[in-house]
């Protein structure tokens, strides 16, 4: 699937088991505790101060992991409404296959929840591309205005699955 590619990117895999090159060091960070969680999904942007009903869902499916949290946060901000993103981190820890199948499922999630087919567009070009740029979203979407396309990479901005590069 198109975004198996980009929960790799998002570094879900064991470092004992990626061919690590010599010049990395492995340091012993760990996930976040609840508190941590809760306090993040206060601070996002989008998803606001009033957590309390989701944070324990939260922090039980994303394991305190800061990426799937960040996931976690943009499916919470495309929902319509707590309870609907509650119901849907139950289906995604319902899930067989692992960490990796529920997360490959929740980026789905979040773009089907986006309404926006034109940025529903951009982001699917953006996970199949390494480098994105004006000119290359442009030429993809056959965007003619070179302010519309930056419009569009500004929006896509917020997703924490977006490349870096760009």
């Amino acid at each position: 699937m198109l975004f198996r590619s980009v929960v790799a990117h998002q570094q879900f895999r064991d470092p004992a088991t990626a061919g690590m090159p010599s010049r990395a060091v492995q340091l012993p960070l760990g996930n976040l505790g609840r508190d941590d969680v809760e306090a993040y999904l206060k601070g996002h942007q989008g998803v606001g101060p009033d957590v309390a009903a989701i944070v324990d869902h939260v922090w039980e499916f994303t394991g305190g992991y800061p990426q799937a949290l960040a996931l976690v946060a943009d499916l919470i901000e495309e929902s319509q409404s707590p309870g609907e993103s509650i119901q849907l981190i139950r289906q995604l820890s319902a899930l067989q296959g692992g960490r990796a199948a529920q997360l490959e499922a929740l980026v789905n999630r979040i773009m089907n929840e986006i309404s926006d087919m034109e940025l529903r567009d951009a982001l699917y070009s953006l996970c199949v591309t390494r480098h994105f740029d004006v000119p290359l979203l442009q030429l993809l979407l056959n965007v003619k205005e070179e302010r519309h396309a930056q419009t569009l990479i500004d929006r896509l901005s917020r997703y924490s699955f977006r490349s870096e590069e760009h």
